[in-house]
């Protein structure tokens, strides 16, 4: 439950993309977090493939973005390490998003929305033209 409600969360981007006129992150944004509380709610074959597509479409989309400024080269190198240690390291050992307690795997990917949100957010107020 709690990864769908951080999932709504997505949105939050998206209305500051959309109150600085950057469309294109409009876009992308609400349907990475329309595919991610379609996908943390039914997880459905199908869902799952849309919420991997939207997200690989918002990876690049950050990357591109995250070349454009030193700050916001950082942000990327931290947000993205903290993401892949979360979800690559905890898969194979079987901890943070991938442990067996479903309050403590909620957390953790909770988590990694949180953190993608306030960087992508961050990045379009402070440093990103």
């Amino acid at each position: 439950m709690l990864v769908q409600y951080s999932a709504l969360f997505i949105f939050t981007p998206a209305l500051v993309a959309l109150f600085l006129g950057r469309w294109p992150d409009v876009l992308i944004i609400t349907v990475q977090a329309t595919s991610s509380i379609w996908y943390h709610s039914t997880h459905t074959p199908t869902s799952l493939l849309a919420d991997r597509l939207a997200l690989s479409a918002l990876v690049v989309r950050t990357l591109l973005l995250a070349i454009s400024t030193y700050e916001t080269i950082g942000l990327f190198i931290l947000g993205f390490g903290y993401m892949l240690t979360i979800y690559t390291y905890g898969f194979y050992t079987h901890r943070f998003s991938f442990d067996p307690r479903p309050e403590v795997a909620d957390m953790y990917h909770a988590s990694i929305h949180i953190l993608g949100i306030a960087i992508y957010m961050g990045s379009m107020i402070f440093f990103l033209p």
